[in-house]
């Protein structure tokens, strides 16, 4: 066993994990906040666009800032997380927002 896997068996044992573990769990957590924007939108009406446009917003810099610490860290390329992008998260939100409107 290499001396990193059994530096985070000791971590894990003590109940701490390693940065680029808690770095996934936050963009993990930013993730499910996007997602439950999206299920906002979609019972929201047109009035709140601006609001959850500035929200979509923050979610993506704050999923990207965690998913750039866990690329950062992670000890091999199968950890790393992919970005989001806030143009297409935009779009969602606005598909999602719409979809309200038309029965959708």
């Amino acid at each position: 066993m290499p001396a990193r896997w059994l530096a985070y068996d000791l971590l894990k044992d003590a109940g701490i994990a390693p940065p680029w573990i808690e770095a996934d769990k936050e963009a993990r957590a930013w993730l499910d906040k996007r997602d439950a924007l999206l299920r906002t939108a979609e019972k929201s009406n047109s009035a709140m666009r601006r609001t959850l446009e500035r929200e979509m917003t923050t979610v993506v810099a704050r999923h990207n800032a965690a998913v750039d610490r866990v690329n950062a860290t992670a000890p091999t390329t199968r950890q790393h997380r992919a970005q989001l992008v806030l143009g297409d998260e935009l779009e969602a939100l606005g598909r999602a927002l719409d979809g309200h409107h038309d029965g959708r």
